[in-house]
């Protein structure tokens, strides 16, 4: 398929199609995995030695995928703290010590401690109306 450059777009399609040996077909989707992990070695490992200059586009491609992950856990991680913080200082600001003790200690009762102070939404209750 003759297509201009500046029409691609940052994925790339593959279709592989499988023949009856078991081999082939653990090798090939061994290289497919190692291709979408950025796993040079696993890689290297299924064709035998990259250029160079795939191995710098390899680790670039990791690089950025990595950098994305770090950056989800992150803004994840911060918004568990803030949650657990509000509902903290809502139940203290209430007097209600035990429930700020059983909430640290019982991760069930914490999700529904977030549901009755309306920190969170029902997940139940919701999927029923949809």
């Amino acid at each position: 398929m003759d297509e201009p450059r500046e029409n691609y777009d940052l994925m790339e399609v593959v279709m592989v199609m499988m023949d009856s040996e078991s081999e082939q077909e653990f090798e090939l989707l061994d290289y497919v995995k190692g291709v979408l992990d950025c796993d040079k070695e696993k890689i290297i490992e299924q064709v035998g030695t990259l250029p160079e200059k795939v191995i710098k586009e390899v680790d670039a491609v990791s690089g950025v995928g990595n950098m994305i992950l770090n950056r989800g856990l992150s803004q994840g991680i911060s918004q568990g703290e803030n949650l657990l913080a509000g509902l903290l200082s809502k139940l203290t600001s209430l007097g209600k010590n035990e429930d700020v003790s059983k909430c640290i200690e019982d991760p069930e009762y914490r999700e529904k401690m977030y549901i009755a102070y309306g920190f969170k939404k029902n997940q139940e209750s919701e999927n029923k109306k949809a």
